[in-house]
């Protein structure tokens, strides 16, 4: 088993860093089961399919001068922008990035599980501020549908 160390898991719109972020979550749901009998089946037939959005959320510290990423994703949030370049580094090289092929999850491969082309929305961007503290930055994105690893 090989475990991935804290440090090196970042966030990234293509190229640019969202600077600041420390904590990272994504949370993929449960897939859900669907009665998928048509008519001349001699049985009952179930298909499964994810109705919910994975979600990713992040936060770290507020940069207001990062132009390329935080003020990227601000834009993302107020515009209601789709992007499919998100990628979320678990190490130096690695990383989760929304699916751009249909059928297959690998990007590497040409078989395994059926996907579909996917992409991403920023569905939360608040700042918080104390006179005592760093101001604050949380992000929660939500992926339709599959991230695949690089």
């Amino acid at each position: 088993m090989a475990e991935m160390v804290g440090k090196y898991f970042g966030i990234k719109l293509g190229t640019a860093a969202i600077a600041g972020m420390g904590n990272m979550t994504i949370s993929i749901p449960d897939d859900e089961r669907v009665d998928d009998t048509a008519y001349g089946d001699e049985g009952v037939d179930y298909t499964y399919t994810r109705k919910t959005p994975t979600t990713v959320t992040c936060d770290g510290w507020y940069d207001v001068t990062d132009t390329t990423g935080v003020r990227a994703m601000h834009l993302n949030k107020i515009e209601h922008t789709e992007f499919t370049d998100l990628r979320i580094y678990v190490d130096t090289t690695s990383y989760y990035t929304p699916c751009q092929t249909a059928g297959y999850f690998d990007p590497t491969s040409t078989t395994g599980a059926n996907t579909i082309v996917s992409h991403c929305k920023c569905i939360g961007f608040n700042v918080d501020a104390d006179r005592a503290d760093l101001g604050r930055l949380s992000l929660t994105i939500e992926v339709f549908w599959d991230l695949v690893l690089v």
